[in-house]
């Protein structure tokens, strides 16, 4: 159902941060802004006391391979499971068992269908109206088709879904073994193998300013032997380890110059693996 989702990395680092296994959507190439793009999508995440708050954006040609207004019953039954999907928050979303968590509220909202109501309504108030109402709709009746396949074609609709958990343990969801994608920022290299680096959620992050906000950079430290054999500068990859919030400052030299770099999580990891999108399921 949610099919060929990049979701945005930087986002994906703070979510598995926190203990989230996202087993039904994909990860990929950070963007700096939340502009409608297909083929990506975005999430904000946050925890407030014992809550733990999750919301997903997403263009709704990512969902269900259209934005219009659903035309057949195919593509209205597509909306509907596509609504049912987003609500099971269970098959979405897996919190470490010791934070002890429930689901309180689920809502998942769709403008692939709000405006059809507003279209009805107005063909309702026509077929209501005058006489030379109508006769003016049937003379214009070509170029408001034509009008309306080029709405029809431009339109963008989302679907957006808020979950929101309340956590026994909220502390538990730090220090969780992760398996996360991103691009990796070597640091440290023993003779041809990584031993250190960064993991970043855009090509040339870190080597530019400015860098990406601390809650997108993960600094790794290598646990397998020898450590990584990296194939070029910001290669993707998969992580696995124990990923904890642990704040820092590293200062790196970047092509516009140096600057310290605030750091958001530190990583353990134990496997590095090449990226390829077959292996996230």
């Amino acid at each position: 159902m949610i099919r060929c989702l990049r979701i945005l990395l930087s986002i994906i680092a703070v979510v598995i941060a926190l203990g989230l296994n996202l087993s039904k959507v994909q990860a990929g190439e950070y963007r700096h802004h939340q502009a409608h793009e297909h083929g990506v999508a975005h999430m904000n995440v946050a925890v407030e006391g014992n809550h733990l708050y999750i919301e997903f954006v997403s263009p709704a040609a990512n969902i269900v391979g259209f934005e219009h207004h659903p035309r057949t019953q195919e593509q209205k039954a597509a909306v509907q499971k596509a609504i049912e999907t987003l609500k099971a928050d269970k098959k979405l979303f897996v919190l470490p068992p010791d934070a002890e968590g429930q689901l309180a509220k689920a809502t998942v909202v769709t403008d692939i269908v709000d405006d059809s109501g507003n279209e009805s309504e107005a063909e309702h108030t026509h077929e209501h109206g005058e006489a030379h109402e109508k006769a003016r709709k049937d003379k214009n009746h070509s170029k408001e088709e034509h009008d309306a396949d080029e709405h029809e074609h431009e339109r963008h609709s989302e679907f957006t879904a808020d979950y929101r958990f309340v956590l026994k343990k909220p502390e538990k969801l730090n220090g969780q073994r992760v398996r996360i994608p991103g691009y990796l920022l070597p640091l440290e290299i023993s003779g041809s193998k990584v031993t250190e680096f960064l993991l970043v959620p855009y090509i040339g992050a870190c080597i530019h300013v400015p860098p990406p906000p601390p809650n997108q950079i993960v600094h790794v430290n290598v646990g397998q032997k020898g450590g990584y054999n990296s194939r070029k500068l910001y290669e993707p990859v998969w992580v696995t380890g124990v990923i904890s919030a642990k704040s820092m400052v590293m200062d790196l030299y970047l092509a516009d110059g140096s600057a310290g770099i605030n750091i958001g999580y530190a990583m353990q990891a134990n496997h590095i693996e090449p990226y390829t999108q077959k292996t996230l399921y």
